[in-house]
């Protein structure tokens, strides 16, 4: 499992806007990962779509697509519990 990924300082999250947050995220994709996750997962291309312009198979593509959705989850995970944690005082209440 990959993670925890190198985030910004939880001060710094809940100033930043949601399109800032995913961009964050999207910053922790590699370069081929987010070539293949924007047009499917953002824009709503199709495989074939995709697969076509990138020169990759459509099943090379969904492994990769499949990979950079992982990650996607995975950092925003982490964004949501950072920003819950920070958001409770020390004594754990809202």
């Amino acid at each position: 499992m990959t993670g925890p990924f190198e985030l910004v300082p939880v001060e710094g999250l809940s100033k930043k806007s949601p399109g800032q947050l995913v961009d964050l995220i999207l910053a922790q994709l590699s370069e081929p990962e987010r070539e293949m996750f924007i047009p499917c997962e953002v824009e709503g291309f199709s495989l074939a779509e995709t697969a076509t312009p990138l020169r990759v198979s459509e099943s090379t593509l969904s492994v990769r697509l499949r990979e950079a959705r992982r990650v996607f989850n995975a950092v925003s995970a982490q964004l949501r519990a950072e920003l819950f944690w920070k958001s409770r005082d020390a004594d754990g209440k809202p």
